[in-house]
């Protein structure tokens, strides 16, 4: 339970798959979410002589194992690729609004064999970036999901995208805005 060095802090996932797991990420990826970011400059605001970075902690309620590494996992990768600038609305789709790495990324870990009607990880994935603020990511999520609701030209074509047998109800639809605020 001991961390790898005083430069890094743990981050606790809390139930969302039924298990909690500890992760110990580097203050330099720490620094890539605004969350993290602010938690240890308030550390270093409270202790600056004495470094206890090794002693923070962040629990993630709600939250898959699964979603956290794949979020630390898009960390890594913007230390040696520099993410796209998404404009709202989304001028085009995906594939030309963003670059390769960044829409295989989505694929590879947001979708279950690149299905999108399998697409709960991705929703888990948004909800860890929104958590700890990690914009780019959220808004490269949010991006994938309004292109590919933008490519469907019929209702049914977007259902069956969805995987949805039916449209949703206000009521779903409000259950659904409330656990994902960010849609």
């Amino acid at each position: 339970d001991t961390l790898p060095s005083r430069e890094h802090v743990r981050i606790r996932t809390e139930g969302g798959d039924g298990e909690s797991s500890t992760f110990a990420v580097h203050v330099s990826l720490a620094r890539q979410c605004r969350l993290l970011d602010a938690v240890l400059d308030n550390a270093n605001l409270q202790s600056p002589s004495d470094s206890t970075v090794g002693d923070i902690s962040v629990a993630i309620p709600d939250c898959t194992s699964k979603a956290v590494e794949s979020v630390l996992s898009y960390l890594e990768l913007t230390t040696i690729r520099i993410p796209s600038i998404i404009s709202r609305p989304l001028k085009g789709p995906i594939e030309e609004v963003t670059q390769p790495w960044e829409v295989e990324f989505v694929r590879s870990h947001g979708l279950e064999n690149g299905d999108f009607s399998a697409h709960a990880k991705l929703l888990d994935i948004m909800k860890v970036a929104d958590f700890l603020v990690v914009d780019s990511l959220k808004d490269l999520c949010c991006a994938y999901v309004a292109s590919t609701v933008l490519s469907c030209s019929t209702q049914d074509e977007l259902m069956a995208k969805l995987g949805m047998a039916r449209p949703a109800t206000d009521n779903e639809l409000s259950e659904v805005y409330e656990m994902y605020p960010f849609l």
